[in-house]
């Protein structure tokens, strides 16, 4: 499909593309559409014609706004010849980044962000300084001893994208322990959210070693919460006895949230994460290491990249070309599933499908209320009469509160709610409004 139609966009015509939002949650935000298929089409129209903001990219892609897409949902939208309708609010300078959300700067040296403004909080800055560079500055330990960390060291900083919808600045670095470090630090935009692209090329190293991204926020007062799949933890004062806190393994992000915003750190790719300090794994007394017996408060937030400090059956060299992104959110609303919400932003993007314009696009197949109930799935499966099948539904109510949860759109009428379990079986019926508890979860049969 996607070659028959780059063949009829080089000829110059049009194409014809749906934007599919596989998640239970309304949509805006950019999309990036491949130059194979938006070569020569720089005008986006949606469903009526009407122009949507683009603009386009270095590398050759088309980016294009969408905004309010319904949740398991396609909307249409047409390239063609014509010139970009501009939209969005950022800008790239020399070594900073702007938009009306956010204002950051790099540190010239090491290429880490080292402020970094949230204006509608006024102007609150949000990067601590003091013991590391900057936002996603990069540490490499060679051996064991944390106070031994290297950092990164700018070759170049040069402007990749000038805005308005898409401003990023490219870098290139050299990095201990790295052939080559390149770095793309991209600003929204339509809202206060900054994308980091590290791509390290990694030399064979046998020896003890580690790689760690430090991201330094100043959040005095700020409640710490991880992203565990189906619940969050305060990792301060919710940890069990004896468990381990010098690293913590995450899902997708960490949260930092108080009464007055929320600031959200999704990392899709490296899941190990430390919090404060670096994770110290030089012997005491005979014994391979010490263990941290507490946690004192701190908003850094460190991701352990990788090591092969651990004694198991895995490879003792990483080699190779490695990729790993973070993305933050900044918000005013403290809102608890906020966490959940920009994680699967971040993890589940908007999806691009090229076209037959015949075609019919996706109606809201079901609408989960409110939002702050996600569906983290949605499957069909064998039901009791033949050729109608029924459809699996689970729940997880992220909001911390007690939720009423309603469904609607087509999956919804005509059809019976009944409690289900991991056997897929039908249980007993439910009647809607359905009482969901805080970080509570539930699986729904609909037939």
């Amino acid at each position: 499909m996607k070659v028959g139609l780059a063949a009829e966009n080089k000829k110059g015509s049009k194409v014809s593309l749906d934007i599919i939002n596989t998640t239970s949650l309304t949509r805006s935000e950019t999309v990036f559409i491949p130059a194979e298929i938006s070569a020569g089409l720089n005008l986006a129209l949606d469903e009526n014609d009407r122009a949507l903001p683009s603009q386009r990219l270095a590398d050759g892609s088309l980016a294009v706004a969408i905004s309010q897409l319904a949740p398991f949902s396609s909307r249409r939208i047409r390239l063609t010849t014509g010139s970009s309708w501009p939209g969005g609010q950022a800008r790239a300078n020399e070594n900073s980044l702007e938009n009306n959300w956010l204002r950051l700067q790099l540190d010239p040296e090491t290429g880490a962000v080292r402020s970094l403004v949230f204006k509608p909080a006024g102007n609150l800055e949000l990067v601590e300084t003091g013991k590391f560079s900057g936002l996603n500055a990069y540490l490499y330990v060679p051996g064991t001893d944390p106070t031994r960390a290297q950092p990164a060291r700018v070759r170049q900083i040069s402007v990749l994208e000038p805005g308005p919808l898409v401003a990023s600045l490219a870098l290139e670095l050299e990095a201990p322990g790295c052939r080559s470090l390149k770095t793309i630090i991209r600003l929204s935009g339509l809202e206060g959210r900054v994308d980091f692209l590290n791509r390290l090329d990694k030399i064979k190293v046998r020896e003890k070693e580690s790689v760690h991204l430090a991201f330094p926020f100043s959040l005095p007062r700020a409640e710490v919460r991880l992203d565990l799949g189906w619940a969050t933890v305060n990792p301060f004062f919710e940890e069990i006895p004896g468990a381990c806190l010098d690293f913590f393994s995450v899902q997708k992000a960490v949260s930092l949230r108080r009464p007055d915003l929320n600031l959200t750190w999704v990392t899709p790719d490296a899941p190990l994460v430390e919090i404060g300090d670096l994770t110290d794994e030089r012997s005491v007394g005979g014994f391979p290491r010490a263990w941290k017996k507490e946690l004192p408060p701190s908003t850094t937030i460190i991701s352990y990249a990788l090591n092969n400090y651990w004694h198991t059956n895995y490879k003792a060299d990483q080699e190779g070309e490695i990729e790993l992104r973070y993305t933050l959110f900044l918000n005013l609303q403290p809102e608890p599933a906020l966490l959940k919400h920009q994680a699967l932003r971040v993890c589940q993007p908007l999806v691009v499908i090229p076209v037959e314009e015949s075609r019919i696009p996706l109606e809201p197949v079901i609408r989960v209320e409110p939002e702050r109930v996600v569906a983290t799935r949605l499957k069909a499966v064998a039901g009791t009469a033949p050729g109608k099948p029924a459809w699996l539904l689970r729940l997880y109510n992220a909001s911390g509160q007690p939720e009423e949860v309603q469904l609607k759109g087509l999956l919804s009428l005509g059809r019976k709610i009944y409690l289900s379990n991991l056997k897929e079986e039908r249980l007993a019926p439910v009647n809607l409004p359905l009482t969901l508890l805080p970080w509570s979860t539930v699986t729904l049969r609909l037939e």
